[in-house]
């Protein structure tokens, strides 16, 4: 989780938690590495290996995987290591060097953040979805306005609503079954 999105993480106390922890000795709790140069190398733990592709380099506080790509600092080791959020992450990092952290959101709060989030997201692939079937389907929305004005005039009520339920299946079958909005508005 990036740090802009956490609002209640004081930027300079993460900064400190950084500066002070060794990301040798955090990593090195799981994976075992060997001094090599500036760096320290071992076999990545994101991916099954049998040469150590792993780099671990203090001078810069992060660590990078030759092998699959992968990098980050402290913070995002313990993130994927270890499935935390980035809130969690620097807590464990500021209880292994001993800094008091203040006014970090509580893990529930941490979890109610992110389903409104979720939430959100949701909203807003719906409205997209909303407006991009107005966009794609205009003209056959016209056209069922103009039939539904023709049967109007010629038509019982109960045809009437025979009709309205073949045009929303027909409307229905238009959606495109693959598109994101879709399956998260479907499934929601």
């Amino acid at each position: 989780m990036a740090r802009s999105s956490n609002a209640m993480l004081p930027a300079q106390q993460i900064d400190a938690v950084k500066a002070q922890t060794n990301i040798v000795r955090v990593i090195a709790e799981r994976v075992s590495l060997r001094k090599s140069g500036a760096s320290f190398v071992g076999l990545c733990p994101f991916h099954d290996e049998h040469t150590p592709s792993f780099h671990v380099t203090p001078g810069t506080g992060r660590a990078h995987c030759f092998g699959c790509q992968w990098d980050g600092d402290v913070f995002a080791y313990l993130q994927a290591a270890e499935k935390l959020s980035f809130p969690e992450a620097v807590r464990k990092v500021a209880a292994l060097t001993g800094i008091a952290l203040d006014n970090l959101p509580a893990p529930e709060a941490e979890r109610l953040r992110e389903e409104n989030q979720l939430e959100r997201r949701r909203a807003e692939a719906y409205c997209h979805a909303e407006r991009k079937l107005l966009l794609e389907l205009a003209d056959e929305l016209d056209w069922l306005r103009k039939l539904h004005r023709k049967a109007d005039e010629c038509i019982t009520a109960g045809q009437k609503q025979e009709l309205a339920w073949a045009s929303l299946e027909f409307v229905a079958h238009q959606l495109p079954r693959t598109d994101a909005a879709y399956v998260i508005v479907a499934h929601s």
